[in-house]
């Protein structure tokens, strides 16, 4: 893990700043987007299976996104692909129930794109129709909060069913087409505040059966051309990254895996590619190089892989089954078998992977949710949260919230692997008595001091860019060894980031040059980052 410490301006403010909480504040929170289950309604789950309310319709092919409270479930077709419906609901763990969706102002359709980016969830093209079926060029939105829909503008591709979709923090990236009798390199950029759409420079690869991740930087797609017999066009999958930063793709060097079907997944720091021959590798992007991975221990079977990133595993399913890759000893484990057929994708849900949907055929409709042992075991630590703002910390982290002036409307949350100073028996607000130990000056090398503040609370603070998806280490600004506001011997990393109207200052401080495990263990910190719009 890669660690930091607190700006020198912190640094200054600590010695007057007003201490309220110092054993961890509130209970627990769900965060936006990422890991808030209902309230629990998710965590509460033990490992394994879990059987929860089926949804009201029989639905196959419908879009299935995690809202970081809810499961969004719409669309769809039934009757073997013949009929195709425009109506959807949204499942809350917390009630355990399903509410019906507003009607909202698209047609029908199945396989859509989707995406959710912190406050909307955002739907374009698909299919319609029976037999080859009608591809459609167009899309809307729908808000979490307002529960209302909106058109999106006219986008600069025409109809089909996209073959990657990616939601940097900024932008939805749409590439590609999924038919069989397409080789599309072009694609668009939806940018959410603007409400406007921008075209992306062709791409050097044609793909419609491939997969997206985004890593931070750049949108990674992966997998072949295939022709209407699934024939593959080269000898094994292709890859390629878009960073739209440089609006410019590039070619991943090749790695021999099949190109009749592949998965990828994000791990936090590569790409996890498998085929549907159970052969498995990792891309590193900053290597710009792949590694070999042990195939996985599931039997051979003619199914497309499909993924879901769950806190440090990687879940795999493929042909009813399912296996584990635990990223921090690169190994795979089968899973139990569920006790029924599970239809649709999976999907992550916090620390939970939930599949919702019936099979093309209209049986076997049902909600289920997977809980991996490793994500499970992670949710043993606790949150702390001030003001909309909360972070999960492992067992043994202590937390506080400072304020930097007397009415705490600028509060600043801060937590550590170490013990902060004890601020029993002070009322806030209140200034840290003479003699108080400064944190920053008690750290060692295996500490490391994590803070949160409004960007507005600290002088010289950036006016902040899109916050990604995943805020990890990799989101923030090394400062370089020498830097005045770098304590000696410390290591900071820091970055101003927009959540939404929000403009938040995150600093790391590590006492020391931070271990591989410590970076991890910070990474899992912030991905756990919660902001209330």
């Amino acid at each position: 893990m890669r660690r930091v410490l607190l700006i020198p301006t912190v640094r200054a403010l600590l010695a007057t700043l007003l201490i309220l909480v110092a054993g961890g504040c509130g209970g627990e929170r769900s965060p936006q987007g990422a890991e808030s289950p209902g309230a629990n309604g998710l965590q509460s789950l033990p490992v394994g299976w879990s059987s929860l309310p089926e949804p009201p319709a029989v639905r196959a092919r419908a879009v299935s996104v995690w809202t970081g409270s809810e499961l969004f479930f719409w669309g769809g077709d039934t009757d073997l692909g013949a009929t195709h419906h425009d109506s959807g609901f949204a499942y809350d763990p917390a009630t355990q129930k399903w509410r019906r969706l507003p009607a909202p102002p698209l047609a029908g359709r199945s396989s859509a794109a989707a995406v959710w980016t912190g406050e909307e969830v955002l739907i374009w093209g698909g299919w319609t129709g029976s037999g080859d079926g009608t591809p459609l060029g167009d899309g809307a939105a729908f808000n979490h909060e307002t529960r209302l829909w909106r058109m999106l503008p006219r986008a600069p591709l025409g109809p089909r069913r996209p073959a990657a979709a990616v939601w940097t923090g900024r932008e939805v990236l749409l590439w590609g087409n999924a038919s069989r009798f397409q080789a599309a390199r072009d694609g668009a950029a939806y940018d959410h505040a603007a409400d406007r759409w921008r075209s992306l420079p062709p791409a050097p690869l044609a793909l419609n059966e491939a997969s997206a991740v985004w890593t931070g930087e750049e949108m990674v797609v992966f997998g072949a051309l295939l022709d209407g017999n699934n024939h593959s066009t080269t000898r094994y999958a292709r890859g390629m990254a878009y960073d739209p930063g440089r609006d410019r793709w590039r070619e991943l060097p090749d790695v021999p895996l099949s190109p009749q079907a592949s998965s990828v997944a994000w791990t936090g720091k590569e790409v996890l590619a498998w085929d549907y021959e159970l052969k498995a590798a990792a891309y590193d992007p900053n290597g710009d190089a792949w590694r070999r991975l042990p195939d996985l221990p599931l039997r051979f079977g003619e199914c497309y892989p499909e993924s879901a990133t769950v806190g440090e595993v990687v879940f795999a399913w493929y042909c009813g089954l399912g296996a584990l890759f635990e990223t921090s000893t690169s190994e795979w484990q089968r899973i139990a078998r569920p006790p029924a057929e599970v239809y649709g994708r999976p999907v992550a849900a916090g620390r939970a992977v939930l599949f919702a949907g019936a099979a093309h055929e209209g049986v076997a409709n049902a909600l289920w949710a997977y809980v991996p042992e490793r994500a499970r075991g992670q949710t043993r630590g606790r949150r702390v949260e001030h003001g909309g703002v909360s972070l999960e910390v492992p067992e043994g982290w202590d937390g506080r919230v400072l304020f930097l002036d007397p009415q705490g409307a600028s509060g600043l949350l801060q937590v550590a692997n170490f013990e902060l100073p004890p601020n029993e028996g002070f009322d806030p607000p209140q200034e840290l008595p003479p003699g108080e130990v400064d944190p920053i000056k008690a750290m060692t090398g295996e500490d490391v001091l994590l803070t949160v503040l409004p960007c507005a609370a600290l002088p010289g603070a950036g006016p902040g860019e899109p916050a990604p998806a995943r805020i990890s280490l990799d989101s923030l600004s090394f400062r370089p060894a020498g830097d005045p506001r770098v304590p000696r011997g410390h290591t900071l990393a820091e970055g101003a980031f927009l959540f939404g109207a929000r403009c938040l200052q995150i600093s790391v401080d590590f006492g020391g040059p931070p271990s591989d495990p410590l970076q991890e263990q910070v990474d899992d910190v912030l991905a756990s980052l919660s902001v209330g719009r």
